[in-house]
């Protein structure tokens, strides 16, 4: 099955996409389309729903949610995230492009990067940068407490502030790289570790 999203979809009660079974499915969200959760409400997709989002408008509410679950989003050029409340990716997702933040959660999983660029804020609490990944001129990604933390096999370049508000640590591995030509500020004790694999290397010019 294959939704096209062109317009509003609003969920106006908690509820969820779910896969069930078959071929692939596919949820297009397009560039002029809006996913909506409504104030108080959370949106769950779920493993299996190919969830496309090709520069649309994803946006939580106050107090509510839209939760990206395992293996099931993919976020092209020109995505935005908007609202009061939070876009929370908690599984595997893939990231091309740039876009835009208000209320985006890095919440765990494993974060493919095709020359993602974040814009606005975004909040970091668990899970792993793979590929390519930067921090725009005068955006912030903020780490907060929450689970594992790591960049792996990939480069992670920080052109604005990278705030690291948690005593988590960040965990480098399989050769990844770190370019700080930013800010990178430790808010809390904390530590860059090496955890494995290939050598990694942090660029400290600008820490």
């Amino acid at each position: 099955a294959v939704v096209a999203n062109h317009g509003r979809f609003v969920a106006n009660a908690d509820t969820a996409l779910a896969y069930n079974g078959g071929a692939a499915t596919t949820f297009d969200n397009t560039a002029t389309g809006t996913v909506q959760a409504a104030a108080g409400r959370t949106l769950t997709l779920g493993s299996g729903v190919g969830f496309v989002n090709h520069g649309g408008q994803l946006q939580a509410d106050a107090g509510g949610a839209i939760v990206y679950g395992d293996n099931a989003a993919a976020f092209h050029d020109g995505t935005r995230f908007t609202g009061a409340g939070a876009n929370r990716v908690v599984g595997t997702a893939r990231f091309n492009g740039g876009y835009t933040s208000e209320n985006l959660v890095l919440q765990g999983g494993n974060f493919i990067g095709n020359g993602a660029v974040m814009g606005g804020s975004t909040a970091f609490s668990g899970g792993s940068f793979t590929g390519s990944w930067t921090v725009g001129a005068n955006q912030q990604l903020a780490a907060v407490d929450g689970s594992f933390k790591y960049v792996d096999n990939g480069t992670f370049t920080n052109l604005g502030t990278v705030a690291w508000n948690t005593g988590n640590a960040w965990y480098l591995q399989g050769g990844a790289v770190v370019a700080n030509h930013g800010r990178f500020v430790a808010n809390a004790d904390t530590a860059l570790a090496y955890n494995g694999g290939a050598a990694t290397k942090i660029g400290r010019a600008h820490v």
